[in-house]
């Protein structure tokens, strides 16, 4: 095999890999997008759960 041959060959497999790798960043970036929506949407969801329970006991304080 020619030196521009394995020149070739090896510029192949570094594009391929390199290429692997962009795809496992793109991989893990869109979950780690879409984990801190669900973090969002927990964090809003435990607000309104501490606010309807903060209404709940402001409720019983006044009828007691």
């Amino acid at each position: 095999m020619l030196i521009a041959e394995q020149t070739a060959s090896s510029v192949g497999e570094i594009t391929s890999i390199v290429e692997s790798i962009q795809n496992g960043f793109f991989v893990v970036t869109e979950s780690l997008q879409e984990g801190y929506k669900e973090v969002e949407v927990g964090t809003e969801k435990i607000e309104t759960t501490g606010n309807t329970f903060k209404d709940i006991s402001e409720g019983i304080t006044e009828v007691g």
